[in-house]
């Protein structure tokens, strides 16, 4: 989209010098700052998922249970991660997500490291609570 409107504006024969150097800080500052949003958006569900494993109460049966979805949900990261590194890889997205090198740290190489690391802090939350002290966040 900023390459069309920057080269439409270009064409149009008009003095466009101003508009191209205010479309070029957007451009740049734009994308750092949706990088950025996605680390604190990650984060951020990383310290709900925190707090909430810590506030429930749960029986221990359903440690098993809960390990099995994590499990699920590892394998899906990991077809997600591969899809990822292959949309990166091709040239049409590899101008776009070479802007976004902290997204791409975490959905790219080391997602499934980052989804065991958030499944084992979750589940020793959720299970390592000393009777009667739960719901206290």
């Amino acid at each position: 989209m900023f390459t069309e409107l920057n080269q439409t504006l270009h064409d149009s024969g008009r003095n466009t010098s101003y508009t191209e150097n205010v479309m070029t800080e957007s451009y740049t500052s734009n994308a750092v700052v949706w990088d950025w949003g996605f680390l604190g958006i990650f984060l951020g569900c990383f310290l709900a998922l925190g707090l909430t494993a810590y506030a429930v109460r749960i029986s221990p049966v359903f440690y098993w249970l809960y390990g099995i979805f994590a499990l699920i949900v590892l394998v899906m990261g990991v077809i997600l991660s591969s899809i990822w590194q292959d949309a990166s890889v091709d040239a049409e997205f590899a101008a776009t997500l070479a802007r976004f090198p902290i997204t791409d740290a975490i959905l790219g190489s080391y997602f499934p490291i980052i989804a065991i690391v958030v499944t084992t802090f979750t589940m020793v939350l959720l299970m390592g609570k000393p009777p009667g002290q739960e719901g206290y966040v």
